[in-house]
């Protein structure tokens, strides 16, 4: 693989909720994963409201899309997420 992961957050009905990937300033590199192997990547957001938002959407899950890929993975992810769903994430990497 080589670059950063798609994300969508789902809240607790399955709805998708707005998920802005930020991808920060870094290099990706290839990874290659052997068969049970893992690749990881970091996530930050804020739960400040900016802007003209009064509330920020709660997640329940985390789709989450490998580079090039439309394989996903689900995982639990309960976050509150402001500045209009936006994540910042980094290149994947083992």
């Amino acid at each position: 693989m080589y670059g950063y992961p798609g994300l969508v957050m789902i809240d607790g009905r399955g709805d998708a909720l707005r998920t802005r990937t930020r991808r920060e300033a870094a290099t990706p590199r290839k990874v290659l994963l052997k068969p049970g192997s893992a690749a990881s990547s970091r996530l930050h957001w804020t739960v400040v409201e900016t802007g003209r938002e009064t509330s920020c959407p709660a997640s329940a899950r985390l789709v989450i899309i490998p580079p090039d890929e439309t394989a996903h993975l689900e995982i639990p992810f309960t976050a509150t997420v402001c500045d209009d769903g936006r994540l910042d994430v980094t290149p994947l990497t083992r």
